[in-house]
């Protein structure tokens, strides 16, 4: 049996395991699977890397072919389709893992079945119980009542502990990452591309250093410019409050991993007091599967009050207007010239690829500036 995949130009062959070959001018892999048995399987890892041929973001289709020999007449069988995204572009930050709804089921059926549970025992329980006070004559009648309490009261445990799962975070999305990823050991390392960034799967966002702007505006009325980063978020009409943290720019997109329920502030976008265009960018759902802070984004209002902190005064922006745009529109982070607030999550879950195509974007102008210090909020 020989197994072989054809790639589009814009990937490059990076390794396999098992080790095969890869012919460059028709971009085809090929591995010789040898002599298999009736319902043994056998595992194939390729490993592909984006080239410069990638100008533009792709969705593709991947089909690979298993060339075989059954007695001696040849015959080919191709397996399932699969669509996977070629990024050739820089992109907005990914702010989402796979939606609710994607574990609603799994968590429906645990809720349903522990509550279930919970109501035979406590009928049970109140069968025996009643069958103890209509027969107290019978032998068995002190036994009856206390059985069936005992039981009565294990179901209503039940009970309690179904309502206060179905109360909890949704049950964590099952993960076959690990599955599928074999051990360093089992992957040919080529040498390491150049200018290829190294992603990092970090568990919290690391406290990357805050730049100094390198333009201010000339003060009015002998106030100082505040250069001072955004810090805090507040949106009273979602009811959020929670801290904003600085993420800077690779080249290819915003370091966001290890984003939890803190709001990034986009490297490359303004300073709240230096009058342009401040982005913030927050999940709409975590890893684990909970809400994230900007989960109820898409509800907000035109008029809706958005408050942002920085270490010497808070801006209060009114929302404008929002939008759904591609995951590659990079237009509505431009520089602008009037003090705006941008606020990005993710948006357009396509589950043939596993991944969000597009941004939902919010957008709110400045309208008032106050001194934090007077305003009560130092120190909180």
């Amino acid at each position: 049996m020989v197994f072989s995949d054809t790639f589009p130009s814009y990937l490059s062959y990076y390794s396999s395991s098992p080790y095969g070959s890869y012919d460059s001018y028709y971009r085809v892999f090929s591995l010789n699977l040898g002599t298999l048995s009736y319902g043994s399987p056998k595992t194939v890892y390729i490993y592909m890397t984006v080239n410069n041929a990638a100008s533009s973001t792709q969705t593709l289709n991947n089909t690979g072919t298993l060339h075989f020999y059954h007695g001696t007449h040849y015959q080919f069988r191709q397996s399932n389709t699969v669509q996977y995204r070629v990024l050739g572009t820089s992109t907005l930050p990914g702010t989402g893992f796979p939606p609710l709804e994607s574990n609603y089921s799994n968590h429906s059926f645990v809720f349903w079945t522990i509550l279930l549970i919970g109501l035979l025992l406590i009928l049970i329980g109140l069968g025996g119980v009643g069958f103890g006070f209509v027969n107290r004559l019978s032998q068995w009648a002190n036994w009856s009542r206390q059985m069936g309490g005992l039981i009565a009261i294990v179901g209503g445990l039940f009970f309690v502990f179904g309502i206060f799962l179905n109360q909890q975070n949704p049950i964590p999305l099952p993960t076959t990452i690990s599955e599928i990823i074999p051990s360093p050991s089992m992957i040919t390392q080529p040498t390491k591309i150049a200018g290829a960034p190294a992603f990092q799967d970090y568990s919290t966002l690391p406290d990357y250093p805050i730049p100094t702007p390198t333009a201010l505006p000339t003060a009015v009325e002998g106030q100082t410019v505040d250069d001072s980063p955004p810090n805090r978020i507040l949106i009273p009409s979602l009811g959020l409050d929670t801290i904003v943290k600085y993420v800077p720019f690779d080249g290819y997109t915003w370091l966001i991993s290890g984003l939890q329920n803190e709001i990034a502030w986009m490297g490359s976008t303004s300073w709240p007091g230096l009058g342009g265009n401040t982005g913030l960018a927050g999940h709409v759902t975590l890893r684990n599967g909970a809400d994230g802070p900007f989960r109820q984004l898409e509800s907000l209002q035109a008029g809706d009050v958005i408050t942002v902190v920085t270490e010497r005064n808070l801006y209060t922006y009114k929302v404008r207007q929002q939008n759904v745009v591609k995951d590659d529109d990079f237009s509505i982070v431009k520089p602008s010239q009037q003090p705006i607030l941008t606020l990005i999550t993710c948006a357009g879950w396509n589950s043939d690829l596993g991944h969000y195509l597009q941004r939902l974007i919010v957008i709110a102008d400045l309208t008032e500036v106050k001194p934090l210090a007077t305003h009560g909020m130092v120190g909180k």
